[in-house]
């Protein structure tokens, strides 16, 4: 099943005259704040364990907005995002928004109030700065590649250009546009690689861009992949 990206906070809990898992209407109490129901703390474990990407806000959350849209940059799909706004929950009357909140800074943030907080692939991490951490860094698209979300060919179309790279040759992967792609090009020319040993691609042209971008990011964060002897070199 498909994780999500959850904006949350944590800490430990404890229930009251000793029940943690007993019934929905069991109130449980945080050891610093308010109190929780089973209910709240299920639509929580059932939404990170769901979708690959859930973010826990409001809905006139600027900062919500921008987490989301980092989500949607590491490669989850639309369908894979789930959006929980705490003002905006008239359709889930079993759940108490101030109840739910509660249990995100029990359980997870370190009784942090501060929104967004954010799960991605079923893992807390925190609010806006940690999100896009995870998105520079390479580790939600390598959550996505794990969930098999990315296109297949893209995946082999990288791999089989890596197995390519051997004997002095350099498989990259390039855009037009790239001010670093462009410097690593002519880096080449400079020590005398010729041409045909430069197996080169520019992803724009490819529909699959996208993917590509993404899958080489599993691999190394920075702007250009330059594979050489089977293995990856960063930068120029």
């Amino acid at each position: 099943m498909i994780s999500l990206i959850l904006i949350v906070a944590a800490s430990s809990c404890v229930a009251v005259n000793g029940c943690d898992d007993c019934n929905s209407e069991v109130t449980l109490n945080c050891t610093a704040g308010g109190s929780y129901t089973m209910m709240d703390k299920m639509y929580i474990e059932i939404s990170r364990a769901t979708y690959g990407a859930v973010i826990v806000g409001t809905t006139e959350c600027e900062e919500c907005d921008r987490a989301e849209g980092y989500a949607k940059s590491m490669g989850w799909p639309a369908r894979t995002i789930s959006r929980i706004n705490a003002d905006d929950m008239a359709d889930k009357p079993t759940v108490d928004p101030q109840g739910m909140l509660n249990y995100i800074q029990c359980s997870y943030s370190n009784y942090s109030t501060s929104l967004p907080q954010v799960f991605v692939g079923r893992q807390y991490v925190g609010g806006l700065a940690s999100t896009m951490m995870t998105y520079y860094t390479g580790e939600g698209s390598k959550a996505v590649y794990e969930q098999e979300l990315l296109k297949r060919d893209a995946m082999t179309f990288v791999d089989e250009g890596r197995r390519r790279s051997v004997g002095g040759r350099f498989f990259m992967l390039s855009k037009v546009m790239c001010p670093h792609c462009i410097a690593a090009k002519k880096c080449l020319k400079e020590v005398g690689v010729p041409d045909s040993d430069i197996e080169l691609y520019e992803i724009n042209d490819f529909l699959t861009h996208d993917e590509i971008k993404l899958y080489k990011k599993r691999l190394i964060s920075s702007g250009i992949n330059a594979e050489y002897g089977g293995c990856t070199t960063p930068g120029y």
